[in-house]
């Protein structure tokens, strides 16, 4: 049936079942993420949650990024020693994603590796 949706994919490293936020890459990878993480690196995210409370929760907000370029911004909002990208081109979407978000101290880090 066409007007039905397959299950979604999940993150095996961001997959809160508390998690008030749920991003999805363009390969279809769902993460489910706290927002008092994002906010605490990203002046965006903070105007964009606001007060989100833990009982709250958005839509789904899709992402022009890969699974493996989501993991790896991610890695740098929840990680104090996050993993490097693995190559010239992820770090750029990295940067780019950091950048978007207004993810200072994450675009600082990176910058720093």
């Amino acid at each position: 049936m066409s007007g039905c949706k397959s299950a979604q994919e999940i993150s095996s490293q961001y997959n809160a079942s508390d998690a008030e936020v749920v991003f999805i890459s363009i390969d279809n990878l769902e993460y489910r993420v706290h927002s008092y993480m994002l906010k605490a690196n990203s002046a965006v995210f903070r105007d964009l949650f606001g007060e989100l409370s833990s009982k709250s929760a958005f839509q789904p907000i899709r992402l022009d990024a890969t699974s493996a370029d989501l993991s790896c911004f991610l890695n740098f909002m929840y990680q104090s020693h996050p993993t490097l990208p693995s190559s010239w081109t992820q770090a750029e979407v990295v940067s780019e994603l950091c950048d978007r978000d207004n993810a200072i101290s994450s675009r600082r880090e990176l910058c720093l590796l």
